[in-house]
């Protein structure tokens, strides 16, 4: 009996702690999901690797494993996860895919994706997913022409496979810009997908970008009548219509995109634009007008420009609250507070004018010690449920009371879950006094109506203030920046993840991709002719895009006779329309620079700029706000030209976390300090050039962050010149503390 209780005991014990080991194994599982439904592959990969170790086993895991290592570009994990499942004798099509695209989208590596094309095929004969996976390799590797005859060999065997029918269209639309080609495979896709929307759509666009507009307003209208309510179709008729210069027609058929979809953002946002400029017109029209010509015209024209300006706003409103992102959107809604502020007072202003010049007496307002008290001090952060206070003195130096005041608060910038009074009024001020004020400002917590809207990355939450009185007089509007707390993920609800064990390994984060802006000059119209500029800035660019992970496919490059200040900016331009907050610019300059003593500011010289002519040059403060406008996780900018120091304030108090590239950062390395800088012997690099080439050139490194970088050039460049390199991080808002990283291919 002793025997068979103690046998008893033992069974329960293996049990318990067999149950236990299955109960954390589910637990590390279900947080791996959780994480990986919100795209945090790093964190899901910590929850599937351990896992794994508690049921080593258990193939699931690693699956996962792989999976997360693609989407978080780590190749070493996703090879090391394949041989656990190899060991374990599990193999599927999805599997191969993941390893056929991670040697492809991480590795670079187009023959070693290839040969994992081959053993799949061989595993898995004629799998779509693998033939599919081989042509995306061939694509990726820019080999256009394999691409489309794998495409049309696929096609025999798989011809109502939809993506094949696209990527062969976007090749000859998009790549080759062959549009009867691309036109003919729409056609012949059609017969194939006849109900295709997305073709018709192609269809039109083509005879959209060849000039027929006949063809492609027919096109549109006909699939507008067999699918009235899509609301793209109207969309895409708009543009039509915009092409034609029909804007008022452009508009109103972007209204019906709306009411058939209220969440359009590309109608929203050019609706918008569109009372805007006719706002902006009547703007500039009362602008120009002489004080007679206002007396008679200007109430009209002031009438037109507001009625147009309150009509553009909502539209930019709801855009913003639709794509945070949407920083032109804010640009404009800026644009459209200020414009309405001033019209609103333009009448007042000149009728307060007349009665100082009958000396009629007048209050005179300033706003002093402006602040504002968090509810927190300590982390000067206003988290969400708490509320702070917009504290200042309120003073009167004019020659009587002010009275029936308003303090008007403005948000230049939508801001989500934020509570305050938006007019606060004060009964007076007397001569010679101040008062002092104090307005709360509450953050909100999430509701079900601010949920999925978040502040902008890196933009300031910015609030201003205008105080009016009875006469209509104001004293100078003000601002000041709230620091708000971003938490990502507050609200987060649990069924964000699925409850199967199926994996959609297909869906990765995109991986972010390293743009690069050249920019050199020798030829000068009207300075000395430099030697080596665009030979230093060639030989940067190849090293880069045949070492490192750069490609031509994000290359933007000017020399010489290009280099103007509209192709400057117009180059930046197309780098902000295309970059995504994930990806990151480098910018490389050769060529002359200036210093304005008087000014305090530095300039780079344009090829056609004239020599003692200012607004030729383009100066660091106009370099800057540009670089502003561009949402990317890392800039790092390099300057090879005389006075490229006074690019940098005068601090080097501003700290980084070393080799943390996950942080945005803004980064500058000029070739020297507050002086002119060696051009170098013709047929020979810049000093500067030389050394900075040799680095990327010498480095046997994976990775090379930009302080080691910068290190390694100030050494060898004081070694043999004068001039000093200057280089660390920026003082600019949307730098955070990281640093950018070269990463060899």
């Amino acid at each position: 009996m002793k025997h068979l209780f103690t046998l008893i005991i033992i069974i329960l014990f293996f049990k318990s702690n067999a149950q236990d080991i299955n109960s954390r194994w589910q637990k590390n599982i279900n947080e791996g999901k959780k994480n990986y439904a919100i795209e945090n592959y790093k964190k899901a990969l910590e929850f599937f690797k351990a896992a794994s170790q508690i049921i080593p086993t258990d193939t699931t895991a690693f699956v996962y494993i792989m999976d997360c290592g693609y989407k978080a570009v780590n190749s070493e994990i996703v090879y090391k996860s394949f041989e656990n499942l190899q060991f374990l004798n599990y193999e599927t099509h999805g599997i191969y895919e993941i390893l056929i695209a991670t040697a492809r989208d991480v590795d670079k590596d187009y023959q070693k994706s290839l040969n994992y094309v081959e053993i799949a095929k061989k595993k898995y004969v004629n799998n779509k997913n693998i033939l599919f996976e081989e042509i995306n390799t061939y694509y990726k590797y820019r080999d256009y022409e394999t691409t489309k005859d794998e495409i049309n060999t696929f096609l025999k065997l798989f011809p109502n496979y939809y993506k094949a029918h696209k990527l062969l269209i976007y090749i000859e639309k998009e790549i080759e810009k062959n549009f009867e080609n691309s036109l003919s495979s729409v056609i012949q896709a059609e017969i194939i997908f006849p109900d295709s929307l997305e073709l018709q759509k192609q269809e039109a666009d083509i005879y959209l970008r060849t000039g027929d507009f006949g063809k492609a307003q027919l096109t549109i209208e006909k699939s507008i009548s067999q699918n009235p309510t899509d609301p793209t179709l109207y969309y895409n008729l708009a543009l039509l219509f915009n092409e034609k210069q029909d804007y008022e027609q452009s508009v109103e058929i972007c209204k019906k995109a709306i009411e058939l979809d209220t969440n359009y953002l590309d109608a929203i946002y050019n609706v918008g634009t569109f009372y805007l400029q006719y706002g902006l017109t009547y703007n500039v029209a009362l602008s120009d007008m002489s004080l007679a010509q206002y007396k008679s015209q200007g109430a009209e024209f002031e009438r037109n420009a507001i009625e147009y300006l309150k009509k553009a706003k909502p539209y930019f409103e709801k855009a913003i609250k639709l794509n945070p992102d949407e920083l032109d959107a804010f640009e404009n809604l800026n644009t459209i507070n200020v414009l309405l502020g001033n019209l609103k007072n333009t009448v007042a202003y000149l009728n307060n004018n007349k009665q100082v010049l009958k000396n009629i007496a007048n209050p005179k307002l300033l706003i002093n010690n402006l602040n504002f008290q968090y509810a927190n001090e300590k982390t000067k952060q206003l988290e969400k449920g708490e509320t702070g206070h917009i504290n200042f003195e309120l003073e009167n130096i004019g020659s009587c009371d002010a009275r029936n005041l308003e303090i008007i608060i403005m948000e230049p910038l939508a801001i989500p879950c934020l509570e305050y009074n938006k007019i606060v009024k004060i009964d007076s001020v007397s001569v010679g006094n101040n008062i002092k004020i104090s307005i709360p400002v509450t953050h909100l917590e999430n509701t079900v109506n601010k949920e999925g809207i978040k502040t902008i990355e890196d933009a300031k939450n910015k609030l201003r203030l205008l105080v009016k009185n009875s006469n209509g007089q104001s004293a100078d509007m003000v601002e000041f920046t709230l620091n708000l707390s971003n938490n990502r993920f507050a609200g987060l609800k649990n069924n964000l993840y699925s409850d199967t064990e199926d994996i959609d390994y297909f869906h990765p984060k995109p991986i972010p991709k390293n743009f690069l802006l050249i920019m050199a000059v020798d030829d000068y119209e009207y300075w000395t002719r430099l030697n080596n500029p665009v030979k230093d800035a060639l030989a940067v660019k190849n090293i880069l895009l045949s070492n490192y992970n750069f490609d031509d496919d994000n290359l933007f490059e000017i020399y010489n006779s290009d280099v103007t200040q509209n192709n400057i900016r117009n180059e930046l331009i197309k780098i902000k329309n295309e970059i995504k907050p994930s990806d990151n610019l480098i910018i490389y300059y050769a060529g002359h620079g200036y210093y304005d003593k008087e000014f305090d500011d530095g300039s780079w010289i344009p090829v056609d700029a004239q020599v003692d002519f200012e607004t030729d040059y383009l100066s660091n403060l106009r370099l800057v706000k540009y670089l502003k406008k561009i949402t990317a996780r890392h800039i790092f900018l390099i300057a090879d030209a005389c006075f490229s120091g006074s690019l940098f304030e005068n601090t080097k108090n501003i700290s980084f976390q070393p080799n943390n590239d996950t942080i945005p950062s803004r980064w500058g390395l000029s070739s020297g300090n507050m002086e002119f800088v060696a051009d170098g012997a013709k047929d020979c690099h810049s000093p500067f050039a030389e050394n900075f080439i040799n680095c990327l050139n010498e480095n046997t490194r994976k990775d090379l962050p930009v302080s080691e970088l910068i290190s390694y050039i100030k050494f060898k460049v004081k070694n043999v010149t004068s001039q000093t390199p200057v280089g660390r991080p920026l003082k600019m808002e949307a730098n955070k503390g990281g640093e950018f990283i070269f990463y060899k291919k």
